[in-house]
């Protein structure tokens, strides 16, 4: 993999995270009004955990750069 390649995904995987991370901060003032501020950090507790999760499979599925 060419130097451009790895900068261009690398970028890409960011954009990824910043946009998940925005959308998290959108509905979180949603879900605390709807559910009250225990169980919608409870229902953020559990996104996470399904997050690292995928993230754990990924990682596994996916060799690093060489």
């Amino acid at each position: 993999m060419d130097d451009a390649r790895a900068k261009d995904m690398t970028q890409r995987m960011i954009n990824i995270d910043d946009k998940t991370l925005n959308l998290r901060k959108t509905y979180w003032p949603k879900f605390m009004r709807a559910l009250g501020a225990k169980r919608a950090a409870k229902l953020y507790q559990v996104d996470n955990r399904l997050s690292m999760l995928i993230n754990v499979q990924l990682m596994a599925a996916i060799s690093l750069l060489t």
